[in-house]
């Protein structure tokens, strides 16, 4: 029986395909999920499973890599199972709402994030991470979802390009000298999780209030624009 760290990850998704990708070498990996993924599991050097219980009882890290909707019935499985010194590590891109729900948790438990770490990490995880190149700042859920609309920004513009664009539209865009940043961000969008889109836009307390901004900013330099001023590079609006 091995004698590495025992980590169970719940999901695999985009971020628990990429943990097990980045703890695998050192780590004792068990994939929970609903998905058939057990060859592709295997291929990284983890362990698929189906027995919830006996692995969430068995680990010293849990990571919930899954949508945060999901977080009220995967807690009360944890608390069940999971023992008294394991660590939960969640990656809900919603901060606030997350910890809200996580602070149901009997065991100690921390959110990364973007680059961001919220709550209390665990030493072992982040000198490993780190030791990979993984870098975090230390910020307060609240802190993390105002942070985190700026890049909400972009998801937004992306996902109206996307509905507003003809298909002719987006292959012209793909093959300009800028629009393929756009198109990079769209296709991006379309191949990870799409929950993680949505809890950003729909979860993030202060999305709404920055989108609106956004908007607004965008009729002002418009109706600058109609009165034959052009703005761009002299000053803010």
């Amino acid at each position: 029986m091995s004698d590495r760290i025992k980590v169970s990850i719940i999901g695999f998704g985009h971020m628990g395909h990429y943990y097990t990708q980045l703890l695998s070498p050192c780590f004792d990996i068990s994939i929970l999920s609903s998905k058939d993924i057990q060859p592709e599991v295997e291929a990284m050097g983890a362990r698929y499973s189906h027995d919830f219980g006996s692995d969430i009882s068995a680990s010293n890290y849990i990571f919930i890599t899954v949508p945060l909707r999901a977080l009220d019935s995967i807690i009360p499985l944890i608390n069940d199972h999971a023992q008294p010194k394991a660590v939960v590590i969640d990656c809900c891109s919603a901060r606030i709402e997350a910890e809200e729900r996580l602070a149901k948790l009997k065991c100690q438990h921390f959110g990364i994030h973007g680059g961001v770490i919220t709550g209390q990490p665990d030493a072992i995880i982040i000198d490993y991470l780190a030791n990979l190149g993984q870098y975090f700042k230390y910020l307060s859920p609240e802190e993390h979802d105002r942070k985190a609309t700026t890049t909400g920004l972009a998801h937004f513009i992306a996902m109206v390009f996307d509905s507003y664009l003809m298909e002719d539209d987006k292959i012209e865009l793909s093959e300009g000298t800028v629009g393929p940043l756009l198109s990079k961000i769209i296709d991006h969008m379309r191949i990870n999780s799409l929950s993680t889109y949505q809890e950003t836009q729909l979860v993030n307390p202060f999305m709404s209030e920055r989108r609106k901004e956004f908007i607004k900013a965008l009729i002002e330099y418009d109706l600058l624009l109609d009165s034959k001023e052009f703005p761009f590079g002299k000053q803010k609006i």
